[in-house]
């Protein structure tokens, strides 16, 4: 069994009680999937019924205890504390997401008001600007499933300052598969340069 701590960042609270829980998440799934363990995670690869020490109840239970170290190694001590009475990989990734995934209205309402109100950073450039508009969508696209992208654009476009007004021309002669972020974000920079 190869369980070595990953080289990732520990899943831990800052000093305000924050946790970067969606990136954590992101990174530790796809270790447990290059160890071929993520169907014990949803569900997908019940347990199977028998005796512990026939091959398949036997192969089951090494993934799920390679998935759970896997994750112990890589949460801080108080966290570790919130999943130690967890009996499965599945149960572990449940709490977690009962304490840290999922962010209540109150939050999400927090996160749409802050991307509503993004106003442009003079301080910034407007790639810069633009890349926290997309770190905004981004994070409400976590939270909730649905995608931003069209949003993000518009928003971007919105916020840009007078001397930049008529990029929001030229990005109206962009169309199809060409009106991605990364597209615009890119068009923008030139413009900048």
């Amino acid at each position: 069994m190869d369980t070595t701590k990953s080289n990732i960042e520990m899943l831990s609270e800052d000093q305000n009680g924050e946790v970067d829980y969606e990136a954590w998440r992101f990174k530790i799934i796809l270790i447990i999937k290059s160890k071929k363990c993520f169907d014990c995670v949803i569900g997908a690869e019940p347990k199977p019924s028998g005796d512990p020490n026939q091959k398949e109840v036997k192969e089951w239970l090494d993934k799920d205890v390679e998935a759970q170290t896997i994750i112990s190694l890589n949460v801080s001590k108080k966290i570790a504390k919130h999943i130690m009475c967890c009996k499965t990989l599945q149960q572990m990734f449940e709490k977690l997401e009962y304490l840290y995934g999922k962010k209540s209205d109150y939050e999400i309402e927090g996160l749409q008001r802050k991307f509503f109100g993004f106003l442009f950073d003079s301080t910034k450039s407007a790639v810069e600007n633009c890349n926290e508009i997309q770190q905004l969508a981004q994070d409400l696209s976590a939270q909730d499933g649905n995608d931003y992208e069209q949003w993000a654009m518009t928003r971007m476009l919105t916020i840009l300052p007078q001397r930049l007004y008529h990029f929001r021309t030229s990005w109206d002669n962009v169309t199809g598969n060409q009106r991605t972020i990364s597209n615009l974000i890119e068009k923008l920079r030139l413009e900048e340069d």
